[in-house]
């Protein structure tokens, strides 16, 4: 609670977003669209491809288990 105060956030600019969106909209964007793919493909990469001598498949699969782009 203390931390946006020792920021010095100005809550009041936040009721001007509504005028100038687009910051709002590429940050809605990325975190919503291309972050959850991005990190899955980086997770695939490197269980099932980097790290499986080490971890196995077993474990490889465990480990992408929460992925949104996880196959049988």
């Amino acid at each position: 609670m203390i931390y946006p105060m020792m920021m010095k956030v100005n809550f009041v600019s936040i009721l001007g977003v509504g005028k100038r969106p687009g910051g709002l909209i590429i940050t809605l964007f990325v975190n919503w669209v291309v972050k959850p793919f991005s990190m899955a493909l980086i997770g695939w990469l490197f269980f099932k491809h980097l790290f499986l001598p080490w971890i196995g498949f077993a474990l490889a699969d465990q480990y992408l288990a929460g992925a949104p782009c996880r196959r049988n």
